[in-house]
């Protein structure tokens, strides 16, 4: 599996790309990283999960919930999901429950930023023109 993490909104939003089959050993990595970029951040920072080309073996919600310490890090904003799995969507969902954030669902980067706009007005005014549009 491959994934990458970066900035979407400098100190206010990231993206996590990832493609392939995750497994325990990828995911633990992915959320070390991930909650540096949560530690460096302005909060609230908010998280895009673009999971659109993963896959996920066996991985149960335990194995994923006492991995996944990112989730209740003070400073974690909104976390945007991007999927049409309806299995990575529970597991989202879950983790986000779990640490009382709110999970919100998209199926495409686009959909993802107009709802990141919608619970945080201040990134509009952060970017000219609408941050990381793709086609």
């Amino acid at each position: 599996m491959s994934w990458n993490v970066k900035w979407f909104v400098p100190k206010c939003a990231y993206i996590i790309q990832m493609n392939g089959k995750l497994t325990q050993t990828d995911f633990i990595a992915g959320c070390e990283a991930v909650r540096q970029f949560v530690l460096e951040g302005i909060g609230p920072v908010h998280c895009i999960i673009d999971a659109r080309d993963t896959t996920m073996p066996h991985i149960t919600v335990s194995e994923v919930s006492n991995t996944a310490q990112v989730f209740n890090e003070p400073n974690l904003g909104s976390v945007l999901l991007i999927s049409n799995k309806p299995i990575i969507r529970m597991l989202g969902s879950i983790l986000c429950q779990r640490a009382n954030k709110r999970c919100r669902f998209a199926n495409s980067i686009d959909e993802a930023l107009t709802i990141l706009h919608y619970d945080d007005p201040k990134l509009l005014r952060i970017t000219d023109p609408p941050i990381g549009h793709t086609h």
